[in-house]
């Protein structure tokens, strides 16, 4: 952390959530992206409201022609949402896809992707992926304000989900200008290729394996994640998550209630 976001970080009280006792004020969510689950609707309103905040700002230095809409939030499936009490510092989005489904495999979304890369990953035998994407962290809470903490938060946790999911490889495309591919990486990444251009910037084409992915590197996150992973809220209907809460103590999901329940039986 610079020395400049040392002070600012201090100066709006996040060293002190971030560093010292902030696990007791953030909370990860699982929400639907395409509807609001019932009881979750405040959440979801917040989320998206960040989500359109933030890439509103990132499309007009990227693509300032370019008037965003919802369209690209309701193509996901999923998201993950870190909130810090009531307010989203970060999100997260999934899709899973069945390369075995030609009008999956002609989605508008791959072609941001080589088109050699769907193909190679089908021929393989990963036909069942999962989509990450739509990285997002509050300025605040960026690296330089405060160091590798929601980003490796949000990607961690897209692992957990990974792993909960039928999927058997996880991919995505990464902002080299903002060194995410560094970060996918750290996370046990394998390159599909490297150097390509996505919405014109270059990016790599990772892909995470059930085999070769890896807890976080960065000192004491590995086990923040966990804690976060451990309490997520999740609605009681999910989409493709295995068994919904019936099989919770195998996926290692449970809403915040139930892990309560547990620790105080």
């Amino acid at each position: 952390m610079t020395t400049q976001g040392r002070k600012r970080a201090e100066a709006d009280g996040l060293i002190t959530q971030t560093l010292q006792t902030s696990l007791d004020s953030l909370r990860h969510v699982l929400l639907k992206a395409r509807e609001p689950a019932l009881g979750h609707e405040h959440a979801y309103e917040k989320a998206y409201a960040f989500w359109l905040e933030m890439w509103r700002d990132t499309f007009a230095a990227v693509q300032p022609t370019l008037t965003l809409h919802s369209d690209v939030f309701l193509r996901h499936r999923e998201m993950s949402v870190i909130f810090l009490e009531e307010d989203p510092i970060g999100l997260i989005m999934y899709d899973f896809r069945d390369l075995s489904v030609r009008a999956h495999r002609d989605l508008s979304y791959f072609q941001h992707y080589p088109l050699e890369v769907v193909e190679e990953l089908r021929t393989r035998g990963h036909c069942q992926l999962m989509l990450m994407g739509q990285l997002t962290v509050h300025p605040r809470w960026r690296r330089q304000s405060v160091g590798p903490f929601v980003s490796d938060a949000l990607v961690g946790l897209s692992i957990k989900r990974f792993l909960a999911s039928e999927a058997s490889t996880m991919i995505t495309f990464t902002r080299n200008d903002r060194s995410t591919q560094r970060l996918g990486y750290s996370f046990g990444a394998a390159a599909l290729r490297q150097g390509h251009e996505a919405h014109g910037i270059a990016s790599d084409v990772l892909a995470f394996h059930r085999d070769t992915v890896c807890e976080c590197p960065t000192p004491g996150m590995a086990e923040v994640i966990a804690r976060l992973w451990l309490d997520t809220q999740v609605a009681q209907r999910f989409s493709n998550l295995p068994a919904s809460l019936h099989h919770a103590a195998e996926s290692g999901v449970m809403p915040r209630s139930a892990v309560r329940a547990k620790r105080g039986a």
